[in-house]
């Protein structure tokens, strides 16, 4: 298979690519032809995960952050991220 070993975020992306192109030449020279990866084995192979909700820390709990900060820099940083909704990343020294 042309994504063997792949991620299953690859596989997905290709099977939406190689759809498109069954659609696009499909449509365009007026085939009478369905499209082979409109299957229902195919789009339960491929279809999206499901997301999961995330969690969104209370106001509360921020602002006692913000006012526990021992720093002005850190107390600044997240001041900033909170008001402008920022998020920090997983690789951020505050996680």
């Amino acid at each position: 298979m042309i994504s063997e070993g792949n991620a299953k975020s690859t596989k997905g992306h290709r099977y939406s690519q190689l759809k498109a192109f069954f659609n696009f030449i499909i449509m365009n020279y007026e085939l009478d032809l369905a499209n082979p990866l409109d299957t229902p084995l195919m789009r339960k192979t491929f279809r999206k995960p499901k997301t999961q909700p995330r969690k969104v820390i209370p106001k509360e709990i921020i602002d006692e952050l913000i006012f526990n900060c021992n720093g002005l820099r850190d107390r600044l940083i997240f001041e900033l991220q909170s008001r402008c909704g920022a998020r920090i990343g997983r690789y951020s020294r505050f996680a």
